[in-house]
């Protein structure tokens, strides 16, 4: 599957979270695996991007959003944030 990482980049997995750079903002999210619900996905990028790579007969497949997120993002390693980086 291609995916467009414009919106966000993948940081990597540290004490139960999956962290995230949102590329407009900057900023850094962690988010555990209860988290990646469909609100949490579109903070990271617009309901279209989920359409586009995630597409089901309902709209948006937000399992597979999510699973594919953790995934990737476990396969990144752990995360290290910078020192000056916060992390929420």
């Amino acid at each position: 599957m291609s995916t467009n990482w414009s919106y966000f980049r993948m940081l990597g997995h540290k004490d139960g979270k999956y962290y995230y750079q949102q590329i407009k903002t900057n900023m850094v999210i962690g988010l555990t695996p209860n988290q990646h619900t469909k609100y949490y996905l579109i903070s990271l990028a617009p309901p279209e991007y989920w359409e586009t790579t995630f597409p089901s007969r309902k709209g948006i497949n937000w399992l597979d959003a999510a699973s594919m997120m953790m995934h990737e993002g476990a396969g990144r390693g752990e995360y290290k944030p910078e020192p000056a980086e916060s992390v929420e």
